[in-house]
């Protein structure tokens, strides 16, 4: 039997902000390509890339209003530059990611989602940057095929970790599940650059933390209720999430990992483990926490 893959959420900073200089935009100088936040997502396919055929990422910059999931016949896949307002160097033709998209798992995307009443879509539309900016980092080679698999508009919890429950047979397909969002994300309070922690994003980051590591040690059915109520259960959360676009993929994460999702036939271990592989608060609010799910 295949071995079974981690699943991954990655905060994936601010636009191509580890493809740049401080220098160039002074406010993104704590994630600039020198950054502790950068050498992190660099080291991602060291510890991870071990028997991964392909990679599906879940990103919080497509929504649409059921699940679509990336269908470019052609190599490499466009990528769309969805930030605005950076140097010229951190977008085409300098800033670049040549990678496909496996058709064959993304066919097998629709076929989990169908099997389970969900609703999938296939379209041409290219990478964006919640994919090309991590992978680029973590997979410089591009040596290894992409699908992007969006949100659904309606922005449910609980819809999304269903769908990563739907997902989670690929972990023992070679698919590496990557949820690609930020641990915080409000970009109306930003703090200083180089200053320190504001306390509240700090409160809401300490209480993810503890509620996903608590898996281990508690009834898992608690942890996953608590993460279903996460906008009513953890100390300022709609401060640190305005609108949950950049939240679900760890939703989405949790749910691939989930000890009762059906991970292949045997399913495997009973026993979900979680731990934080990265953490940081830059620019005093954005949480850069990443975590693996085994």
């Amino acid at each position: 039997m295949a071995n079974k893959l981690p699943v991954l959420f990655l905060s994936h900073g601010g636009g191509p902000c580890f493809f740049m200089d401080g220098e160039d935009l002074p406010v993104f100088g704590e994630l600039d390509k020198h950054s502790r936040g950068a050498e992190f997502l660099r080291s991602i396919g060291r510890t991870y890339g071990k028997d991964v055929k392909t990679i599906l990422v879940i990103s919080a910059h497509w929504e649409a209003s059921t699940f679509e999931v990336s269908y470019q016949r052609g190599e490499p896949t466009p990528l769309i530059y969805d930030y605005y307002g950076f140097p010229a160097e951190t977008y085409s033709p300098h800033l670049v990611y040549s990678v496909g998209t496996d058709l064959k798992v993304a066919d097998r995307v629709c076929e989990l989602l169908a099997a389970s009443n969900l609703t999938c879509r296939k379209t041409d539309r290219g990478f964006d940057h919640g994919v090309f900016i991590p992978l680029k980092l973590a997979f410089p080679e591009a040596n290894v095929p992409v699908v992007q698999l969006s949100l659904k508009s309606d922005l449910d919890i609980a819809t999304h970790v269903k769908l990563g429950e739907v997902l989670s047979p690929l972990r023992r397909e070679g698919v590496l599940i990557i949820g690609s969002g930020q641990a915080t994300h409000n970009l109306r309070e930003f703090g200083q650059s180089s200053g320190p922690a504001l306390p509240w994003a700090t409160e809401f980051t300490e209480w993810l933390r503890r509620t996903l590591e608590d898996v281990a040690r508690k009834d898992f059915a608690a942890s996953k209720k608590a993460l279903l109520n996460i906008m009513n259960e953890a100390p300022h959360a709609v401060r640190c999430h305005p609108r949950i676009e950049h939240l679900l993929p760890l939703h989405v994460a949790f749910g691939a990992a989930s000890p009762l999702a059906p991970a292949g036939s045997g399913a495997g271990s009973n026993k979900l483990v979680v731990e934080r592989i990265y953490s940081q608060i830059v620019i005093g609010s954005m949480s850069l926490d990443a975590y693996a799910f085994h």
